[in-house]
């Protein structure tokens, strides 16, 4: 018999390989599990970065992130901070992540089921921390 707790562990292990597939891809991406769906945005103050500072967070969202039960206690990798310097900036800048999760495209309505590739569109949200 199956308990509670491997079926939860079970269940964040398929999300968390259907967000890093999706985070390092930046796009709708299949992979061996089946498509998975969904879109980057970046928040306005983002977008008002020079574009080299903010391509670069992008780049280093998309290869370096790291999880640990501190910063990733439900173990799903849809959520990540990064730090980093660039044109403009004296000291480094944080930006953060997240990446939430919808029935479709429209982003009408929230997916119930994650682990789930038919029933979700995933959106990543690049942002800064007074975004959030």
């Amino acid at each position: 018999m199956t308990d509670q707790s491997t079926i939860k562990a079970d269940r964040s292990d398929t999300i968390a390989r259907h967000n890093d597939a999706f985070r390092k891809a930046l796009k709708t991406i299949l992979t061996p599990d089946g498509l998975v769906r969904g879109r980057v945005v970046v928040t306005r103050s983002v977008h008002d970065l020079p574009e080299q500072l903010y391509l670069a967070a992008v780049e280093k969202m998309r290869i370096e992130c790291t999880f640990d039960a501190g910063n990733d206690p439900y173990g799903e990798h849809d959520f990540g901070s990064l730090s980093l310097t660039g044109p403009g900036c004296d000291q480094p800048l944080t930006f953060l992540w997240k990446i939430d999760y919808y029935a479709d495209d429209s982003l009408e309505w929230g997916s119930n089921e994650p682990e789930r590739l038919s029933a979700t569109y995933r959106v990543l949200t690049l942002m800064l921390p007074e975004d959030y």
